[in-house]
């Protein structure tokens, strides 16, 4: 029987494993950036920087694939199309939206989750942080869309490279304020956030790469000056038992390989499988159920399985606010 021992040393080398490949792929994004920021600066000169910073994150696309569903899903599991979908030609692709399965001519933007942390980003607001903010995409993004002078963005991030990319990205523009900050959910310390008066955070498929959060984390960030935070997570199937979910996913079994049935009903067994092949997040949405319980948080925002670029891996959004405690007062001096 494997020891508690074993396991640990398996999941970290795992989870190495994952973070050398981002940060390969962070590596190439930066030199990418590097290209494209040299050459828009020169092209324009007198340009807007924001101008500057849209035209090199519309350059970065990491979803370019052809085909209804990518090769990285098709070449390692089977696909099993209801009869609303058949193979259909590029640029269609199957996406999630609202927790049903459809197809699309451009992948699906996640707006929602903007909107949300926009929400909650009052001019009393002094820091905005995403933990496992990878190449800074989210921050520079909520940068553009409600620029504030009072606001530091912090960038936790475990990857060498994305905080390296964050901080390039971010130097298009004078005089914003970045921290980059190394970070790891299994060895978290939030002292570095103890500064700020009032605090918004925020995950985006990040907490997915973590396969059993517990509660250190969210102890830890409820002893700083959390306003709200976001999470916008692939954990809509953790609503459900996984006894309810299991009848579908035994019958997805098929020649060793899991196949995945594209038909609404199977959105989240599907889910759950993408998870467990992946060894992805399996108790986040219970931490945060038990965290409300325990009354130390109120839930204000939920939208399950509300949009997937990857169809078998849709996120969902939920919001909260602490509950019953007076933010503590900073001094700024």
């Amino acid at each position: 029987m494997e020891s508690i021992e074993d396991r640990k040393k398996f999941c970290e080398i795992q989870k190495q494993k994952k973070l050398h490949i981002y940060d390969k792929a962070w590596k190439e994004a930066l030199d990418q950036i590097k290209i494209n920021i040299d050459f828009l600066n020169k092209q324009f000169p007198l340009a807007d920087p924001k101008i500057i910073i849209g035209m090199v994150l519309d350059k970065i696309n990491f979803d370019e694939y052809e085909g209804f569903i990518p090769a990285w899903i098709t070449d390692h599991f089977v696909i099993d199309y209801d009869n609303r979908f058949n193979p259909t030609l590029f640029p269609y692709r199957l996406n999630v939206l609202n927790g049903k399965y459809v197809s699309v001519p451009i992948q699906l933007p996640n707006l929602l989750l903007f909107e949300i942390i926009s929400k909650y980003i009052d001019p009393e607001v002094d820091c905005l942080v995403e933990f496992g903010s990878g190449l800074g995409i989210n921050l520079i993004k909520m940068f553009l869309r409600s620029p504030n002078a009072n606001l530091c963005y912090v960038a936790c991030e475990p990857s060498e490279n994305g905080l390296i990319t964050t901080q390039k990205l971010f130097s298009i523009v004078p005089n914003i304020n970045l921290e980059i900050q190394y970070f790891d959910f299994n060895q978290n310390n939030l002292d570095f956030l103890k500064k700020f008066r009032k605090i918004v955070g925020f995950t985006c498929h990040a907490i997915e790469q973590v396969t059993i959060l517990g509660d250190t984390f969210y102890n830890q960030l409820l002893d700083t000056n959390i306003h709200a935070f976001i999470h916008c997570e692939p954990i809509g199937w953790q609503r459900l038992k996984i006894c309810d979910l299991l009848p579908n996913i035994y019958s997805t079994k098929s020649e060793n390989k899991f196949k995945f049935i594209v038909d609404d009903d199977y959105v989240l067994s599907n889910a759950a499988v993408w998870a467990s092949a992946s060894e992805y997040n399996m108790d986040l949405l219970a931490q945060i159920f038990n965290f409300e319980k325990r009354g130390e948080i109120e839930i204000t925002d939920i939208y399950y399985d509300f949009v997937g670029t990857n169809p078998f891996n849709p996120a969902s959004l939920i919001s909260w606010i602490p509950k019953n405690r007076n933010l503590k007062f900073v001094s700024k001096i």
